[in-house]
């Protein structure tokens, strides 16, 4: 397989993974997005939604809205970008580059919390 191809294989799997993720919310405002968490006791419960658009074709803007541990929400922006190594994402620092790894598996990191605390918020 091409490394072209290779390429365009990857970019599908991690866009089309956060955007089929049990917890995608689209692109609902962050304020719509807030009031589905307000008042959760649980720290770390998060959904995935749309960010800004982008003009790279081999990148996608999206947020995690989370909850914490003070009841507070966070609007935590990242981006995923796909290189020839694998994906990687970007938000306080860059992760990656991943391969055969899932958005799951490093959620944890972007929203600064302990691997095994994120509780994903499905939708209602």
């Amino acid at each position: 397989m091409s490394s072209m191809l290779k390429n365009k294989v990857e970019e599908f799997t991690i866009f089309q993974t956060m955007e089929c993720h049990p917890t995608w919310h689209e692109s609902i405002p962050g304020l719509v997005a807030e009031k589905k968490l307000r008042g959760l006791k649980t720290p770390y419960v998060y959904l995935l939604r749309k960010g800004e658009p982008s003009t790279n074709s081999n990148e996608e803007h999206y947020y995690v809205t989370f909850t914490l541990p003070d009841g507070s929400v966070k609007h935590q922006p990242l981006i995923l970008t796909v290189e020839s190594a694998g994906w990687c994402f970007e938000n306080t620092q860059p992760g990656g580059p991943y391969k055969n790894t899932s958005i799951d598996d490093v959620l944890h990191l972007i929203m600064h919390c302990q691997k095994g605390e994120c509780v994903p918020f499905v939708k209602r």
